[in-house]
Parts: C-alpha cells; structure tokens; sequence
C-alpha cells in the first residue's frame, strides 16, 4: 500500500497545530478579563507590616516541623502568615526536564516557581506589554515597547517570583495544574527550611530591600491552599486544542508506521 501524501501532510498539520497551540496556551488574559480582587492588591502588603524585620525578631507563628518529601527529610520554620491575590505571568516547575539545580541538591520541597503579578500593574494593562520567562530561581521580564518604559521598575513592587513549597501530595497537584494567564489566591507562610538535621537552606525575605536601587525580595512561600479565581485563557481552547492535536499526531503516526509501504514505481 503506497502511504498518501495527503496523510504525511496531515501528520504535519496536527503536528504544527499542536506546536502553535501551545504557544497560544501560555497567552496572558486581557484586561476585561483580569478579576477585582488582582488589581485591587496594593503594593506590597507584606512590606507594611514586615518589612526590615529579621526572622528572629518576629514571634514565631507555629513551631519548627519536619516533613518527608520525596524519601528526604526536611525542617520548616514557619515565620509569618501570608496569602496574595495574583496573575501568573511565568513559572518553572523544578520537577521539569530543564531543572538540574533542585535535582542535584535534592530539594524536593521547592516544588516551584510562580513569577505573579498584581495591583497597578494589573490594574492599568501594562502587564500585557512584557514579555516574561523563568529560570530555575528567578523571573525575567523585557519589552520593547516604548510605553513600558513607565514599567521598568514594576519589580517587587507589583510583579514578583515566589519559590513555593509544598509537601502535602493534594496541593502540590493543585500548583503543578496552574498555568500561564491564571489568576490565583494562594495563602500559606512564608518559611525558612533546610534538611533535617543539617544546615539551613533557604531564608525567606521579609520585604523589600533595595538592589542596585531597585527593590528586591525573595520570598519563599509554603502554600497550604490554593484556589483558582480565573482559568488563563489558553486552558479552555488552546490547551484542549493542543492535547487533541497531539493526540492525534500519535495515532496517525502509529498508523504510518505500521502501514505497508510499496515503491508506486515498482512493477
């Protein structure tokens, strides 16, 4: 049986509508679609009440635990509760393929990153003129447009990058389920942890302090819940559309490939 052009071409087309509906998928909702409670979070609210405090000069909100993540056991200080109301415009999974760091220090607790944005930010659309990406521990943003210039400095004012923690299975799904364009409500501690019976690993930030006259943080965020206030606008077209296509992708290559192939040349 001679194998149709026609069928290699549609193997190409699902293949190339799977590609582009995944870059589709990872779209940031318009601004008629961003929700009250992310544009009314104002700037910083931890830093007003926080800010400049080192861990040790705040009374403890629950006391130190262990827990096992993975077959590793590590400890968590819990330091001060915390909970935002934001858009995710970029995030890293440290279980993904691309993670070296979290695999070679075995932390498993650091389940990822959420680069998420909110108040003024969110509130005015400028959030749609950047363009976002994550490494393995921080969040980059650039535009070329020059009415972002107003934006520059945006950063741990109204758009940062959270490392989540999480060693309850149930939440962990829940945080490896959302995706670019979501607007979320997360709520937790921010936490200071290590492995059990070694050295501290990480310390949260308690605010922003100021870097190269830009202000900074690094907040490192145990999620207990997580609620989703608005699916991104890829999850409900791009994203089925993607896994549809790539699904067929496969059977029809299944089918190419156990079809018998013949030479039309041949006698």
């Amino acid at each position: 049986m001679v194998r149709p052009r026609t069928f290699n071409l549609l193997i190409l087309l699902t293949a190339t509508i799977c590609f582009a509906a995944k870059l589709r998928g990872d779209t940031l909702p318009d601004l008629k679609r961003m929700d009250e409670a992310v544009m009314s979070r104002e700037a910083d609210n931890l830093a007003q009440t926080v800010l400049g405090k080192r861990p040790e000069q705040l009374p403890p909100i629950a006391p130190r635990f262990e827990t096992e993540v993975g077959g590793t056991r590590y400890f968590i200080t819990p330091v001060v509760h915390y909970e935002l109301d934001s858009l995710i415009v970029s995030l890293h999974d440290s279980d993904g393929f691309m993670d070296f760091i979290h695999e070679l220090t075995n932390d498993k607790l650091n389940v990822m990153d959420l680069c998420l944005a909110w108040g003024e930010f969110t509130r005015s659309g400028a959030y749609n003129l950047f363009h976002y990406s994550n490494g393995q521990f921080s969040c980059s943003w650039q535009s070329n447009k020059p009415e972002a210039a107003a934006y520059t400095d945006i950063g741990g004012v109204f758009l940062d990058n959270y490392h989540v923690l999480s060693d309850e299975p149930f939440v962990t799904r829940q945080l490896r389920g959302l995706r670019i364009g979501d607007q979320v409500h997360l709520s937790g501690f921010l936490a200071n942890y290590g492995f059990a019976g070694g050295p501290q690993m990480r310390e949260s930030s308690l605010g922003r302090k100021i870097v190269n006259d830009k202000p900074a943080g690094c907040e490192v965020f145990y999620v207990e819940d997580v609620q989703i206030i608005k699916r991104g606008p890829g999850y409900t077209l791009w994203r089925p559309l993607c896994w549809g296509s790539l699904a067929l992708t496969i059977l029809l290559l299944i089918i190419w490939i156990k079809t018998p192939y013949r030479n039309s040349d041949a006698p």
